[in-house]
């Protein structure tokens, strides 16, 4: 009941708080891993003295690199990923990068910086995905596109050549102008099979 039994009372119960605050870092932080582990994006994080904080499995299938660590003491592919990481621990500005691993994947990588409760840069962290598929998706879409647009071109080019002579009224007889109407169907037609097949490509 002296004082030394008072403050031996609160170290314990300063301990038992203690220990709980550290057990919820504890499921804090596994909980983090958990997630960055089941990201189907690559993550990265280095700190400001060049240290690797975290890295998920994911990034290192997207590099192809058994070790985070090789990234940063090699030269190789990923030396333009390490010179965007290297600029935004010296400047906090964020930055994108796309290129391709050794299997012709193309990446991209967006490098964001961390800062301390001083605003200080503390360190940057990568996120990476494959759009590889994305880019295949989109340049179909652009070459479907100039297809359809030169096919659509002809007809609307031979409308276009019979109905500006009709409007001047370059024909003389009914039987030219007839065929300049034949033409014109027959154009029209063409344009609806166009459309009909640009429907059912799409869909």
């Amino acid at each position: 009941s002296d004082e030394i039994g008072e403050l031996g009372h609160a170290l314990n119960s300063m301990s038992g708080r203690l220990l709980d605050v550290i057990g919820n870092l504890r499921v804090e932080r596994d909980r983090m891993n958990m997630i960055i582990s089941g990201m189907s994006e690559g993550l990265v994080s280095v700190n400001s003295q060049w240290y690797i904080g975290h890295v998920n499995k994911a990034f290192l299938e997207l590099m192809e690199l058994d070790n985070a660590e090789r990234m940063l003491k090699e030269e190789g592919y990923f030396s333009p990923l390490v010179a965007i990481i290297r600029r935004c621990l010296d400047s906090g500005e964020s930055e994108s990068l796309e290129f391709e691993n050794p299997s012709h994947r193309m990446l991209q990588a967006t490098v964001t910086a961390r800062r301390n409760k001083n605003g200080e840069i503390a360190g940057v962290v990568c996120l990476m995905s494959d759009i590889s598929e994305a880019q295949r998706v989109e340049q179909m879409r652009r070459d479907y596109v100039a297809n359809v647009s030169h096919e659509l071109r002809t007809p609307l080019t031979g409308i276009r050549g019979m109905v500006e002579p009709l409007i001047d009224g370059c024909y003389d007889t009914e039987e030219e102008r007839q065929e300049c109407y034949r033409i014109i169907w027959k154009e029209t037609i063409r344009l609806e099979k166009i459309e009909s097949g640009a429907l059912s490509s799409s869909s």
